[in-house]
């Protein structure tokens, strides 16, 4: 089905159309037609009838191509608009939820680190296939890419120097141990864009979050936030928090560690679980995770139509706001679906963001591992166009299911969730879609829910 109906409390209904891309409030008697509920033919007068309207239409998908296939040339040349520097695969932690711990493929910490000539060659490169661009951002990766503080500063007075009319902003994942207040001033001076690395209370932390001689992190953290929030208060308030909840720890307690703490209890922190994409572990949570983050989201609505106020929600769950806006920004403008096309998810690997290794090879993104065939070029090289084009039609993988999707538009899956091990899978693709398929399902009914009760998106 191209379509899926939607149900509200109040017995309101509505229809999401994909070859429409749009949301239609529709009848009670309507919704269980299309739905099979009242028998075939009650389906298929109602299906006529919506037709008439120009709704649930046979698709004119024929093909599954995406569009920026046509236009890869030139946007690999000069639209490229961000790119993350590896500096190090190096850490002064071990996680062990870390992509570098020993449980994903292709990855291990190891004591490469990226050399001055290395990380100069990938600034003049982004220079040069960003000439369209106003603005480009670079971000700074480990490992934990505060061991090389001394070649990001260099890095950093290069562009200076080099390329003085270039607007670019700068951004940097730490898990904190090595915030001293130099490394603080030069970060706050520059406006880095700063996501700290911290997973709650002590125990949490220390137990996750451990120096390479087993001693927890969660003080010398805490102590260098504290230092930060007092030399560069405003520049703090810009922090976010990135936290890792991996399963059977306790998610309520976690979130009400960050609103809490004295420090940072208006700071912004993102909920991450751990990630399964390389993992060797199957990663399975329990029910109360879900439910948790279903009771908040749920909180969040209530809050954005005025029932609530910002103290009575979890400050990790605000962004569902955003995100729920997003959708339907991608809904009022897509475009009717051609005859080729291609599921959404796939952002174009290297011009959306490109990942350079401490080697100089070039990668999607940092989410992918670093195996061979998932490289995109190198700065030797340049870009190889020809795997990037395989990367963007990824849907091409799962093509009969995917013309028959009703989230079409909507799907999040790009090269990353088709990694199985250290190959590309038509069936890890597939198993993720009814995941995926429900998270779009419960996003459009917070949507139209806002919709119905007066919500302004704009």
């Amino acid at each position: 089905m191209t379509y899926i109906v939607l149900q509200l409390p109040g017995n309101i209904h509505y229809l999401y159309d994909r070859e429409n891309s749009g949301l239609f409030r529709i009848e009670d008697t309507d919704a269980s037609a299309l739905k099979g509920l009242l028998g075939e033919e009650a389906q298929q007068e109602c299906i006529s009838r919506f037709q008439a309207q120009g709704l649930c239409l046979p698709t004119k998908l024929k093909e599954i191509e995406h569009p920026d296939v046509h236009i890869l040339s030139q946007l690999t040349a000069y639209r490229v608009s961000e790119m993350v520097l590896q500096v190090t695969q190096n850490c002064n932690l071990r996680c062990d939820y870390c992509v570098y711990s020993g449980s994903y493929y292709n990855r291990t910490h190891s004591a490469k680190r990226m050399s001055k000539e290395t990380a100069f060659k990938a600034v003049d490169f982004l220079m040069e296939h960003s000439t369209d661009c106003d603005s480009v951002h670079i971000g700074f990766y480990g490992g934990e890419p505060l061991l090389e503080i001394e070649l990001i500063k260099k890095v950093v007075e290069y562009i200076e120097n080099e390329y003085e009319g270039k607007h670019v902003s700068y951004g940097l994942t730490t898990n904190a141990t090595r915030l001293t207040e130099k490394t603080a001033d030069f970060m706050a001076n520059k406006g880095f864009n700063l996501l700290v690395s911290l997973d709650g209370p002590k125990e949490y932390q220390n137990t996750q979050r451990c120096y390479v001689d087993g001693k927890g992190s969660y003080d010398d953290v805490l102590e260098n936030l504290r230092s930060l929030k007092m030399r560069h208060p405003d520049y703090f308030d810009l922090m976010r928090i990135n936290t890792v909840v991996p399963p059977n720890r306790d998610l309520k307690r976690i979130l009400n560690f960050f609103a809490e703490n004295e420090t940072l209890a208006r700071t912004e922190c993102l909920v991450a679980s751990v990630t399964d994409v390389g993992n060797k572990n199957a990663i399975e949570y329990d029910e109360s995770f879900t439910r948790i983050i279903l009771i908040e989201r749920t909180k969040v609505i209530l809050y954005g139509l005025g029932y609530l106020q910002p103290e009575s929600v979890a400050s990790s769950f605000f962004v569902y706001l955003s995100e729920l806006a997003y959708m339907h920004k991608i809904i009022i403008n897509q475009s009717l679906i051609s005859e080729k096309s291609h599921p959404g998810g796939p952002c174009t690997p290297g011009v959306r963001r490109m990942f350079v290794n401490v080697e100089g090879k070039i990668f999607p993104c940092e989410r992918i591992g670093e195996s061979s065939q998932m490289e995109i070029g190198s700065l030797d090289d340049g870009f190889n166009e020809q795997r990037i084009c395989s990367m963007l039609n990824i849907g091409k993988l799962t093509e009969k299911n995917c013309k028959e999707c009703w989230a079409f538009s909507l799907c999040g899956q790009c090269i990353a969730l088709s990694i199985d091990g250290e190959t590309i899978s038509a069936l890890k693709r597939l198993s993720r879609c009814k995941e995926v398929q429900g998270n779009n399902f419960t996003k459009l009914r917070d949507l139209v829910f806002l919709k119905e009760n007066g919500f302004d998106f704009e």
